[in-house]
């Protein structure tokens, strides 16, 4: 995981797909249409959304095989636990047309990280992460999230 602000993404030699999800982020605001964004085919894309924060007990922790995630608000704030992939016990199998293994609450929640615009968070498929937290209370978010291909980023 890695998690900065937009105005230092630069500073992260992650290649072209790598420049190309950042040069796309920093121009959206809260009047962005929400949707799905081709970037490059299958290879990269973006989803921009809207939806309410939750609680942690009404949220999932999730992982992905196929994708790295560059996620950023758009509008307000939202939490994000983050833990490593190792020792933890799926509760969904991994669903390979959506990219996706869910995972059980573990007992310990290493890292929490607050997102909001102008910030990013960076997860590969060892970082399981729970997104969608309320940060304070609930609230209506707009965020945009850029799938890359790990191919695309080397890896």
């Amino acid at each position: 995981m890695i998690t900065d602000t937009l105005k230092n993404a630069h500073q992260y030699p992650l290649g072209v797909a790598w420049t190309k999800a950042i040069e796309f982020i920093k121009p959206l605001d809260s009047n962005t249409p929400d949707g799905e964004y081709p970037l490059n085919g299958d290879a990269m894309f973006a989803r921009v959304m809207s939806y309410e924060t939750k609680p942690s007990a009404k949220a999932k922790f999730e992982a992905h095989e196929k994708y790295a995630d560059v996620q950023a608000t758009l509008d307000r704030a939202e939490g994000i636990a983050v833990v490593d992939r190792s020792n933890l016990e799926e509760s969904v199998p991994y669903h390979e047309a959506n990219d996706v293994v869910f995972f059980e609450t573990p007992a310990t929640v290493p890292a929490l990280v607050d997102l909001y615009p102008g910030s990013f968070v960076f997860l590969l498929p060892q970082d399981v992460h729970m997104p969608q937290l309320e940060v304070g209370e609930s609230r209506l978010i707009k965020k945009v999230v850029v799938k890359i291909a790990l191919s695309e980023l080397g890896l």
